[in-house]
């Protein structure tokens, strides 16, 4: 479990940061993601408890970063 939040962590993180270089306003990221702008804040201020890895997943490939998945022994 603990794994998993780590990696919600690093992914809200990666696209806190892809949005802010890209210089969309959280509507626009909103529109680009498929997502509301209220969601997109929660998002940014990294409200992890509201999104599930999976989602978070989908919205980075939306954003056009590439998520992999790496798993070790």
């Amino acid at each position: 479990e603990a794994k998993v939040l780590a990696l919600r962590a690093e992914v809200m993180i990666r696209m806190e940061r892809h949005l802010k270089a890209q210089g969309w306003t959280q509507a626009e990221a909103a529109r680009r993601l498929g997502i509301t702008q209220p969601r997109v804040s929660r998002l940014i201020k990294g409200k992890w408890q509201d999104f599930s890895l999976d989602m978070l997943l989908t919205l980075a490939a939306r954003a056009g970063l590439h998520p992999e998945l790496k798993l070790a022994a």
